[in-house]
């Protein structure tokens, strides 16, 4: 069985606030406490601009 190229992604922002996301979002998601951008939607695999915490 072949494992999914998609997967959630646990993130974190500069301020401190950690939020969970899809790996392929398609819409830009921002952070609900302080607003920034943390994901850009690409067409295929979203650009994240946050630390990445954890694949889940």
């Amino acid at each position: 069985m072949l494992a999914p190229k998609t997967n959630f992604v646990k993130i974190k922002c500069e301020c401190g606030n950690e939020q969970i996301t899809f790996s392929h979002a398609s819409t830009t998601v921002k952070c609900s406490a302080c607003g920034k951008t943390l994901v850009e939607p690409t067409g295929g695999k979203a650009k994240i601009n946050a630390t990445i915490i954890k694949l889940m």
